[in-house]
């Protein structure tokens, strides 16, 4: 789990900085979150809390870096696939040593990111640790493999709503030590904007100052249900004409972590 920030009230136009700890195993050294309302409107400021300052540039005059990205979506908890008649694949794993050979490899000037799209969820027989209630849950498998194999950061998929905010939100809490990322999902009573996942995030490695904007389709996603009336999935690109010029001004690089696909219509 990686360590929260206070939430603060909202501030239309601002959004705040704060400092976490990267993943034991990322590639980030340095890891700061944004937490805000974007979806009102633009993103005039950003504001630094808790002790954290704005990221400054980290590379010198001259200087360049390769950024190579290791990428993912739609596993659907297809960590290992299960074998009819032949043996399993374990199809994580034989992808994590593809990356970790590539993080070994890297040079001076070589970024190695290994990231997710969404939709960690609904798709095999590990969904039944996950439950269907916080109550039923055991492990979020997705999750707490991730944070093991050193993901640096993932995106919420549809999917991950699935079970409801609630389990959503005991599944980040317990297993997720990387940050979740849509700029565009808010108004749940259970899984918590600025707290279980973050409209934005900005790594720090070898010098790069690297933004992450993660966004989530409005297609077959559970909005305005019964148990959780209020949640709603703003339009994605409405959202990231908000707040993708300020991630900019903060960052070298921005790295869009869509979760739409193509000819989504509710972009």
């Amino acid at each position: 789990m990686i360590e929260r920030p206070v939430p603060r009230p909202d501030m239309p136009g601002t959004l705040f900085l704060v400092a976490a700890a990267p993943a034991p195993a990322s590639s980030f050294e340095r890891l700061y979150l944004l937490t805000g309302d974007c979806v009102s409107g633009p993103i005039e400021h950003v504001l630094p809390v808790g002790g954290a300052c704005l990221p400054a540039p980290g590379l010198g005059a001259g200087e360049a870096r390769r950024l190579r990205l290791f990428h993912f979506n739609d596993l659907h908890n297809n960590l290992t696939l299960l074998g009819r008649g032949v043996p399993d694949t374990p199809i994580f794993s034989q992808m994590l040593a593809r990356v970790r050979r590539a993080r070994r490899e890297a040079q001076r000037h070589e970024v190695v990111l290994f990231l997710s799209g969404g939709d960690e969820h609904t798709g095999t027989v590990l969904d039944e640790l996950v439950g269907w209630t916080p109550d039923e849950f055991a492990i979020d498998p997705s999750y707490a493999v991730y944070s093991e194999a050193g993901v640096d950061a993932g995106a919420l998929g549809n999917h991950e709503l699935d079970r409801g905010g609630a389990v959503l939100a005991r599944g980040i809490r317990t297993n997720a030590r990387f940050p979740i990322l849509s700029a565009n999902i808010h108004g749940s009573e259970f899984v918590t904007a600025g707290s279980d996942y973050f409209p934005a995030a900005i790594g720090i490695a070898k010098g790069l100052r690297i933004g992450l904007i993660g966004l989530t389709t409005t297609v077959d996603t559970r909005t305005r249900t019964s148990i959780d009336p209020d949640l709603v999935a703003a339009r994605p690109v409405a959202v990231l004409h908000n707040l993708l010029p300020a991630v900019a001004r903060l960052a070298d690089i921005v790295v869009v972590l869509s979760h739409c696909g193509y000819g989504d219509d509710g972009l």
